[in-house]
Protein backbone atom coordinates (compact mmCIF):
# COMPACT_ATOMS: atom_id res chain seq x y z
CA UNK A 1 0.00 0.00 0.00
CA UNK A 2 1.36 3.44 -0.82
CA UNK A 3 2.18 5.93 1.92
CA UNK A 4 -0.61 8.20 0.63
CA UNK A 5 -3.31 5.61 1.30
CA UNK A 6 -2.04 4.78 4.78
CA UNK A 7 -2.30 8.43 5.81
CA UNK A 8 -5.95 8.80 4.76
CA UNK A 9 -8.57 8.59 7.53
CA UNK A 10 -10.91 5.63 7.45
CA UNK A 11 -14.49 6.05 6.23
CA UNK A 12 -15.71 5.46 9.79
CA UNK A 13 -13.52 8.29 11.06
CA UNK A 14 -14.69 10.56 8.25
CA UNK A 15 -18.35 9.81 9.15
CA UNK A 16 -17.63 10.49 12.84
CA UNK A 17 -16.01 13.83 11.98
CA UNK A 18 -19.10 14.76 9.93
CA UNK A 19 -21.36 13.92 12.89
CA UNK A 20 -19.17 15.98 15.23
CA UNK A 21 -19.17 18.99 12.91
CA UNK A 22 -22.97 18.94 12.58
CA UNK A 23 -23.45 19.09 16.36
CA UNK A 24 -24.62 22.38 17.87
CA UNK A 25 -24.21 23.88 21.34
CA UNK A 26 -26.86 22.83 23.86
CA UNK A 27 -27.75 26.46 24.60
CA UNK A 28 -29.33 26.67 21.11
CA UNK A 29 -31.89 23.95 21.85
CA UNK A 30 -35.48 24.98 22.54
CA UNK A 31 -37.79 23.64 25.27
CA UNK A 32 -39.13 20.18 24.41
CA UNK A 33 -36.23 19.29 22.10
CA UNK A 34 -34.43 16.02 22.80
CA UNK A 35 -30.91 15.11 21.82
CA UNK A 36 -27.70 13.24 22.42
CA UNK A 37 -24.43 14.69 23.68
CA UNK A 38 -21.70 14.43 21.05
CA UNK A 39 -18.75 16.21 22.67
CA UNK A 40 -17.71 18.85 25.19
CA UNK A 41 -15.41 21.67 24.08
CA UNK A 42 -13.06 22.89 25.24
CA UNK A 43 -12.03 19.81 27.19
CA UNK A 44 -11.42 21.41 30.59
CA UNK A 45 -10.67 18.84 33.29
CA UNK A 46 -12.76 20.37 36.07
CA UNK A 47 -15.78 20.88 33.79
CA UNK A 48 -15.51 17.36 32.36
CA UNK A 49 -15.40 15.85 35.87
CA UNK A 50 -18.41 17.91 36.99
CA UNK A 51 -20.47 16.92 33.94
CA UNK A 52 -19.44 13.26 34.30
CA UNK A 53 -20.72 13.21 37.89
CA UNK A 54 -24.09 14.43 36.54
CA UNK A 55 -24.03 11.80 33.79
CA UNK A 56 -23.63 14.42 31.05
CA UNK A 57 -21.14 12.53 28.91
CA UNK A 58 -20.96 11.79 25.18
CA UNK A 59 -23.83 9.61 23.98
CA UNK A 60 -26.06 10.55 26.94
CA UNK A 61 -29.65 11.30 25.87
CA UNK A 62 -31.50 14.27 27.35
CA UNK A 63 -34.49 16.57 26.90
CA UNK A 64 -34.60 20.33 27.34
CA UNK A 65 -37.30 21.31 29.82
CA UNK A 66 -36.97 25.08 29.94
CA UNK A 67 -34.66 27.83 28.78
CA UNK A 68 -34.51 30.85 31.05
CA UNK A 69 -35.00 34.25 29.43
CA UNK A 70 -32.28 36.90 29.22
CA UNK A 71 -29.41 34.42 29.30
CA UNK A 72 -30.90 32.36 32.12
CA UNK A 73 -30.15 28.67 32.68
CA UNK A 74 -31.03 25.72 30.48
CA UNK A 75 -33.04 23.10 32.39
CA UNK A 76 -32.42 19.59 31.08
CA UNK A 77 -33.79 16.17 31.98
CA UNK A 78 -31.49 13.19 31.98
CA UNK A 79 -33.47 10.11 32.95
CA UNK A 80 -35.32 11.03 36.16
CA UNK A 81 -32.85 13.78 37.05
CA UNK A 82 -33.17 17.46 36.18
CA UNK A 83 -30.26 19.88 36.02
CA UNK A 84 -30.08 23.63 35.53
CA UNK A 85 -27.01 24.50 33.50
CA UNK A 86 -25.70 28.01 33.07
CA UNK A 87 -25.58 29.23 29.49
CA UNK A 88 -21.78 29.28 29.59
CA UNK A 89 -21.67 25.57 30.47
CA UNK A 90 -24.47 24.70 28.02
CA UNK A 91 -22.57 26.44 25.22
CA UNK A 92 -19.67 24.00 25.69
CA UNK A 93 -21.84 20.87 25.35
CA UNK A 94 -22.28 19.97 21.68
CA UNK A 95 -25.36 17.92 20.87
CA UNK A 96 -27.39 16.41 18.05
CA UNK A 97 -31.16 16.45 17.95
CA UNK A 98 -32.71 13.02 18.48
Amino acid sequence: MSDDKRNLPSRHLQRQETVNRSAIPLDRFKPGMAGTIVRIEPEEGELLRYLAVLGLIPQARFEVGEVGPFGGPVLIRLGRAEYALGRDVASKIFVKEA
